[in-house]
């Protein structure tokens, strides 16, 4: 197991050095760290990126971009977030 983790780290520091565009961040994997890897990722486009908007969704998510884009339109491009963030709250189970 611990070969095939080295070998897919390896091909993602491949690709990001080939295309640069991959960001990745010093925290460890697994559920509990996904508020702090949310704050990392706002922190790091905060410093690295000049957006008018920054949506956020996990690969679970369907997102339909065109309602998105329709409401963007009619709002500024600051002061407000949509979603619920939680930082560091347990896990309900």
């Amino acid at each position: 197991s611990e070969g095939i983790l080295s070998s897919a780290a390896v091909r993602v520091q491949q690709e990001a050095d080939l295309h640069d565009d991959i960001v990745q961040l010093d925290v460890p994997e697994g559920y509990a760290m996904n508020a702090r890897k949310g704050l990392l990722l706002l922190e790091w486009c905060a410093r690295h990126v000049e957006v008018e908007f920054l949506l956020k969704v996990d690969d679970d998510v369907y997102l339909r971009p065109a309602p998105v884009l329709a409401v963007l339109a009619r709002r500024p491009p600051f002061g407000y977030m949509w979603g619920y963030f939680d930082y560091m709250s347990p896990v309900p189970r």
